[in-house]
Formats: structure tokens, C-alpha cells, sequence
């Protein structure tokens, strides 16, 4: 079986966790546990069984949304609304980087990043004014260079989230799920409304339901939804799967309505 240790904050104790709600939870390169709150991010301690925290400024009333890790020192932030935080955990010491660039009508949306990935020496962007680069030496913003063609669709989505993998990345935005070369030319996409319009039969959902999407060592996307189970995407076979709670089948999906997927090393798909 296993062992639950409880972490909860202490008065008086720093290497207690600062918060009671813990959301999100990231691990590092090095396999160290981080998580976000509104003024700080904690990292685990192994060997002191407790959580050492590093304030960042500007504080605010949000959790960050994503984070990066440059090295064992350097971590880069996002919090919504406030662009980047680069932190450094060695003199704690952190700056704030925000996007001024493009439609100033857009500048809380453009400044709302959602995930971070790296492109080269730079920093690949997904915002809700799509996709940007920023330069980590210059501390600018650009976009990236892409297809005329493709650029309404990355340059004005909802970009939740980047997958990156040597020779394409896919893009998760508004209600798409896109595959693209290092060029951002689209190779292939999937209209995630296809879920609702396959799956839900009663008709009892008004829009799009997808909440979370990971993809497996295969290249299969498992897709989390609220209220429909669990979709499996296989972009080769072009083919949509879904599994869903039978109370009739005690080994069938515990709830219809999952809000994370996680897929560890063995690829394990935890819900």
C-alpha cells in the first residue's frame, strides 16, 4: 500500500507549505516538487522533509499559470495579466516582464500567458493573444515568423497550451488542437468541437467541454472533458475513442467529469 504524508502551513515554521491550497503542481528537470501561490513559488526539500519558498513581485490575487525551468537557479513565471517573472532562487532576486507590443486593446489578454516553452535561446509564448517569442537576451517580445495564411489562426487564438517535440509542435487554441512544422506551417489539425458533436448524444452540453489534453509516448492525445469522459485522439489513424462511467461496470471511469490528466514515465495515464 501506501504511505500519505499531510503538509499543511505552521506558524512560525518557513519550511512549512505557505498555503493550504495547493494549485498547481510542477516537477523539474531534477525531479524537485514545485508549486505556485499569488506572492511565491515553494520547492520541495528532500532531505529537510519541508518546502523553501521565494517571494516574487508584483504579487497578486493569481496563481501562476505556467512555469519554465532555465536552469537550477533561473525559473520563469507567468501570472494572468502580468506576463513574465524570471526568479532567481540563488539571490531571490526576480523581474517582471511585461508585453507592450501589438493592440493595446489586447494587452491584459496578450499578457496572460498560459505556457512557456523554449525555442532555441528563446522563450515560445502561449497567450490569449496567441503566440509570442520573447527574447531573453534583449527582453523583447516578437511574434514568431509563420505562413500568412496561418497567422489570423496563431496570432489572435487562445492558446492554452504547447507541445513541443523535435520536429512539430501541437498547439491547443481556442477549440482546435493543431499540429505544425518548426515553421508553424499547419500540418494537421482536430476541431475539438467533433467531441461534443460525437459523444454527447443527450445534447446536454452547450459548447466545448475539453479541460485538459496530454500526449503519450505513442503520440495519442488523451482529452479530459466535463461531462463526457475521457477521449483518445490517434492523430494517424485520424480516430476519436471514448470512455465513459458504466455503474453497471465497477472497472469502468469513476466520473465523466475529470479535470487534470497527468501521464507519468511508464505511461500511466493518471486522471
Amino acid at each position: 500500500g501506501y504511505d500519505f504524508t499531510e503538509y499543511r502551513p505552521q506558524t512560525g515554521d518557513t519550511l512549512s507549505i505557505p498555503q493550504e491550497l495547493v494549485d498547481p503542481i510542477w516537477v523539474d528537470p531534477r525531479g524537485r516538487i514545485w508549486t505556485g501561490f499569488p506572492d511565491r513559488v515553494a520547492v520541495y526539500d528532500r532531505e529537510l522533509d519541508g518546502f523553501r519558498s521565494y517571494k516574487f513581485s508584483p504579487a497578486t490575487s493569481k496563481v501562476p499559470d505556467a512555469i519554465f525551468f532555465e536552469n537550477s537557479d533561473v525559473v520563469w513565471l507567468s501570472i494572468p495579466e502580468k506576463g513574465l517573472i524570471r526568479l532567481d532562487i540563488s539571490n531571490r532576486s526576480s523581474s517582471n516582464h511585461l508585453n507592450t507590443s501589438g493592440d493595446k486593446g489586447r494587452f491584459l489578454k496578450t499578457n496572460t500567458v498560459r505556457d512557456i516553452k523554449s525555442i532555441g535561446e528563446d522563450l515560445l509564448l502561449a497567450t490569449s493573444n496567441g503566440l509570442w517569442i520573447f527574447d531573453r537576451h534583449t527582453n523583447t517580445f516578437n511574434r514568431p515568423t509563420c505562413d500568412p495564411s496561418d497567422s489570423a489562426l496563431f496570432f489572435n487564438g487562445d492558446v492554452q497550451k504547447i507541445i513541443s517535440r523535435p520536429d512539430h509542435y501541437w498547439i491547443w487554441l481556442d477549440h482546435q488542437l493543431v499540429k505544425c512544422d518548426r515553421r508553424f506551417i499547419v500540418i494537421q489539425s482536430l476541431d475539438l468541437n467533433i467531441i461534443k458533436q460525437r459523444f454527447d448524444l443527450a445534447n446536454g452540453f452547450d459548447g466545448p467541454v475539453v479541460q485538459s489534453i496530454q500526449e503519450d509516448k505513442r503520440g495519442q492525445f488523451w482529452i479530459g472533458t466535463q461531462g463526457l469522459g475521457l477521449v483518445v485522439f490517434d492523430p494517424v489513424k485520424n480516430q476519436l475513442s471514448n470512455f465513459r462511467n458504466d455503474r453497471n461496470d465497477p472497472e469502468s471511469l469513476p466520473s465523466d467529469v475529470l479535470n487534470d490528466i497527468m501521464i507519468d514515465n511508464n505511461n500511466n495515464v493518471w486522471l
